[in-house]
């Protein structure tokens, strides 16, 4: 649940901060289901900074592909010290990192899906 949380305010604070209105995303939207053992969380906005939807995507790839993503997480961190006006931009380093998510984004009619997903485990109930 605390993971889910965060991805939720994660995907919610990218979009809000960088989203804006196109023709076919007029508001950003959130969805987010379950199953016995998925969550799933999207978020959908609009956005025409190609170069910033560039660098999500790049950045959701490199984490599809790593095998360790601390060691992502922790060389933001490390780019940030170094030059902290460049802006945060960790939040999908911890959705990966912190919440155990898988991350995919598309790019269509200006428009950005990020969806996170996770296998929930199996509880014991002591």
């Amino acid at each position: 649940m605390d993971a889910a949380e965060m991805v939720a305010c994660e995907l919610l604070e990218n979009a809000i901060k960088y989203g804006e209105e196109v023709p076919a995303a007029r508001a950003i939207r959130f969805t987010l289901s379950m199953t016995e053992d998925r969550i799933e969380l999207v978020t959908t906005n609009g956005c025409t900074d190609h170069g910033s939807v560039n660098r999500l995507l790049c950045r959701i790839e490199s984490l599809r592909s790593a095998p360790d993503k601390t060691e992502l997480y922790i060389e933001r961190l490390h780019e940030l010290l170094a030059s902290p006006r460049d802006g945060a931009n960790v939040g999908i380093y911890r959705i990966a990192m912190e919440g155990g998510f898988a991350l995919d984004a598309t790019y269509a009619d200006e428009t950005v899906t990020v969806t996170a997903t996770r296998r929930i485990h199996d509880r014991v109930d002591i």
